[in-house]
């Protein structure tokens, strides 16, 4: 079974987009991305950059 080290890419999709966050899917963990992790940009709506698609991510 593989576990989570640092520099690992890993897959997730994203199910759902709100103006503040991200929701995920990694396998079978349910988690969210605010919006200030996701970028440093200014993003005025999240819903213009993001749609609900798989991503790779690379773990810190």
């Amino acid at each position: 079974m593989d576990r989570l080290r640092e520099n690992m890419v890993i897959e997730a999709k994203i199910t759902r987009v709100n103006n503040r966050s991200l929701h995920l899917d990694v396998g079978a963990i349910k988690t969210y991305l605010q919006a200030d992790e996701v970028s440093y940009e200014w993003i005025d709506n999240m819903h213009d950059r993001y749609k609900t698609l798989r991503l790779r991510a690379r773990v810190h």
